[in-house]
């Protein structure tokens, strides 16, 4: 018996969308992680320590570690990073093994 795709398309969003969506932000608490949209984001505006931190998953003092360790980030009070530079440290420096 083959079913309907629009049964399936609605049912899926009525009851395994907003299950996935809890147990996935219950995962982000558990771990400490939060979504942090990039997509739309313009490569030029530049980010704060704090929103570094969120991008990498980690506290601000790590940031500090990256930054020794080679992130780049402009010379200001407080630290400002661009975009690109912070993505381009991810992929080269944070992969995972």
């Amino acid at each position: 018996m083959e079913l309907n795709t629009d049964f399936l398309s609605v049912l899926l969003k009525k009851q395994a969308k907003p299950i996935v969506k809890e147990a996935f932000g219950e995962f982000l608490a558990e771990n400490g992680l939060a979504l942090v949209p990039i997509s739309g984001r313009d490569s030029t505006k530049l980010l704060s320590t704090a929103e570094v931190a969120k991008l990498l998953g980690v506290e601000r003092h790590k940031v500090y570690d990256y930054i020794d360790n080679g992130l780049p980030a402009m010379q200001s009070k407080p630290y400002k990073f661009r975009l690109q530079d912070v993505n381009e440290f991810i992929t080269t420096n944070l992969k995972r093994k």
